[in-house]
């Protein structure tokens, strides 16, 4: 029902959601006093697994932080069941770390950037992909051996630039933000032989309006993480 209302509506609807959980509340984690260990959690879920893969999936999570993070969903599954959340629930992809977005084509032959793996996919609030993809940023951050800060600020930039995306889909009808999501980062956001280009402000919607927190585009920054030797050039 929230899809038919006018962008005001869901503005005036997300305000009022977040005077009851502000952002800041998102970056808040305490380690709850019964949490499941880390390791059971793996165990029960390798139940459900083909037994006989196990030992090579674990060889491979051990390969450095980022590739247990990959292989962990469930274990900060359960550590994001304990954080705040506006009450927004939707279609999850429950893996949405960073290499799990790539290009590929649609069956009309249109490439897309967008989600492309969905076997943990659940009901879940929206806030749980948008930290697991920001904290796989920090994560490989680190393991690219960037410093803390720089490593920090790629989860900021993240966010901003979902936070601003997100602005944007909401002033378009329900279908045409569908189809604008997967192709716009492909169109906007393209890193094409390491060259970046901005729209220009002339592309964003008219119900869009810029504030001071959105009054241009986040910092443009090629990013180069390399990790389970192999290496990932991206822009955000």
């Amino acid at each position: 029902m929230i899809a038919t209302h006018s962008p005001s509506e869901r503005q005036r609807a997300g305000v009022a959601l977040r005077q009851k959980v502000p952002r800041s509340a998102q970056g808040e984690w305490t380690r709850p006093a019964e949490r499941a260990d880390p390791t059971n959690l793996l165990i029960e879920q390798g139940k459900s697994r083909i037994q006989e893969l196990l030992p090579i999936r674990y060889a491979r999570m051990s390969a450095d932080p980022f590739a247990f993070l990959r292989g962990a969903a469930a274990v900060m599954a359960a550590d994001l069941a304990h954080t705040p959340t506006t009450g927004i629930r939707l279609q999850a992809c429950g893996d949405a770390h960073l290499a799990n977005f790539g290009s590929y084509a649609t069956p009309e032959g249109s490439p897309v950037f967008d989600v492309n793996d969905f076997d943990e996919t659940l009901p879940a609030p929206f806030e749980w992909d948008l930290k697991r993809l920001a904290t796989s940023l920090v994560v490989a951050g680190r393991v690219a051996q960037y410093s803390g800060k720089a490593a920090r600020d790629l989860a900021r930039l993240t966010a901003r630039s979902y936070r601003e995306q997100m602005a944007k889909l909401a002033c378009l009808p329900p279908v045409e933000a569908g189809i604008a999501g997967s192709t716009s980062f492909a169109q906007s956001r393209v890193l094409t032989s390491r060259r970046y280009v901005t729209p220009s402000r002339s592309t964003w919607p008219r119900c869009w309006k810029v504030g001071p927190s959105t009054s241009a585009w986040p910092r443009r920054r090629t990013v180069r993480l390399t990790f389970a030797r192999s290496h990932l050039w991206f822009t955000i």
